[in-house]
């Protein structure tokens, strides 16, 4: 795995379901944001925030149904207090049939536990989040949700522990009320971790 992806690699390719669009800017550089939309194995599916440079991107890339995106994912947190997560593209191609790929490879310490639950169908599952560390200082501070016997093995782990997990990246549905009381779709976004271990 190339140096730049040993803590933090990630894979997505499906249908590309909205326009590159306008999401900031760097250094005179231009980043664009489109959504990609890739199945599970339960035939249900996932729409996934993918934000690239406009460098990366030509005429053939932008107007392709499909496209298969490597790269990491990243967060930071809006001046609301949300959290923002997506994958930032390293590299990009256009697909010619619609493949749909999900593989999130992660290294970090675990610095925040939420609650140990069990759910109403009985699964057991832990919400928790890793740092994970970028080569020039900064963190990506990653929400992830454990299930079954991975949950019962987080809960019995200290926070700053070093995890290597293995995972998909996901979106999850939710309704918020507005000021005006008004219910609001709103979508998160998380690693929904498929093996977990401390090294």
């Amino acid at each position: 795995m190339n140096i730049l992806y040993e803590n933090n690699f990630a894979i997505l390719s499906g249908e590309k379901i909205a326009p590159f669009e306008h999401y900031y800017k760097r250094n005179y550089e231009e980043y664009l944001i489109t959504y990609i939309k890739t199945e599970r194995q339960s035939g249900r599916y996932d729409i996934l925030p993918i934000v690239i440079s406009e460098k990366l991107l030509d005429d053939n890339i932008k107007s392709a149904p499909y496209i298969s995106v490597e790269g990491q994912i990243r967060t930071f947190n809006r001046a609301d207090g949300s959290l923002e997560t997506y994958l930032f593209a390293k590299h990009i191609e256009v697909l010619e049939t619609n493949t749909s790929t999900n593989v999130i490879k992660l290294t970090g310490y675990m610095c925040k536990k939420r609650k140990y639950r069990i759910t109403y169908t009985k699964r057991r599952t832990m919400d928790f989040v890793l740092a994970c560390n970028r080569i020039y200082k900064n963190s990506d501070y990653i929400p992830i949700i454990a299930w079954g016997k991975d949950a019962n093995y987080i809960n019995n782990k200290n926070i700053s522990t070093k995890l290597n997990i293995t995972g998909r990246f996901q979106s999850r549905k939710y309704i918020k009320k507005d000021k005006d009381g008004n219910k609001i779709n709103k979508y998160t976004y998380e690693i929904s971790a498929s093996n977990i271990l401390a090294v």
